[in-house]
């Protein structure tokens, strides 16, 4: 399912800080089991990759009365230097995906960021700004985590906020509460009963990220 390329997302971008033979070796054996080829999110680890025939570009129609996929609004922003990015997909995600620095803000973050880091929009035209406050705000305001999806959350706040432009000292309190919610088996997962594995997995995987990309910021001359 579509959703397992987030485990080759994360695991490239922790990648991209540490160097690891165990995470090489990670990578080697997951790719080809989680990679079919089709999905244009591959562009985040294979920037030579074009956007699949099965995605043909601007095919959507940005409504603020129905809500899409997140992912609409990143394959557009992956795409834009060669397709370009709509101000009306700007404005959607202001609109729409925002929610008070919860998940869905997270997710408009990212897709923003992308657009103004592949120069396809200015900042000043989109909400990049206030999105990347209400993240901060929500991640430094949450209570301590319980559960496996409040870590998840609380791991996307730190990495998106971060990808959004927040400073690494500015978040230094976030990262002491995952470091806190990790398990002694090295994972960040709380479950419960019923709970599907798969967002321990995605857990931990937002947590690495979130973590290392802190870590890189903090570090950068």
């Amino acid at each position: 399912m579509h959703t397992n390329l987030d485990v080759l997302i994360a695991l490239h971008e922790v990648r991209s800080v540490f160097a690891s033979q165990r995470l090489d070796a990670l990578w080697a054996r997951v790719l080809p089991e989680l990679d079919s080829g089709g999905d244009p999110r591959r562009r985040f680890w294979d920037a030579s990759h074009r956007m699949p025939p099965e995605f043909p570009g601007h095919t959507w129609t940005p409504d603020p009365a129905q809500k899409v996929s997140p992912n609409r609004l990143l394959v557009e922003a992956l795409y834009c230097p060669e397709h370009g990015f709509r101000s009306e997909v700007g404005a959607y995600a202001c609109q729409v995906f925002r929610d008070d620095g919860g998940l869905m803000s997270a997710h408009a973050a990212w897709g923003l960021a992308v657009a103004v880091d592949g120069g396809c929009i200015e900042r000043e035209a989109t909400c990049l700004d206030e999105v990347r406050d209400e993240l901060v705000a929500a991640a430094l305001a949450n209570p301590p985590l319980t559960t496996t999806r409040e870590v998840d959350a609380h791991a996307e706040q730190l990495v998106f906020a971060l990808m959004a432009g927040a400073a690494p000292t500015d978040l230094a309190a976030v990262v002491d509460r995952l470091l806190a919610a990790q398990g002694s088996d090295g994972a960040w997962a709380v479950p419960t009963a019923g709970e599907d594995p798969w967002w321990g997995m995605h857990a931990t995987l937002a947590a690495l990220w979130g973590t290392s990309a802190w870590v890189q910021r903090r570090t950068a001359p």
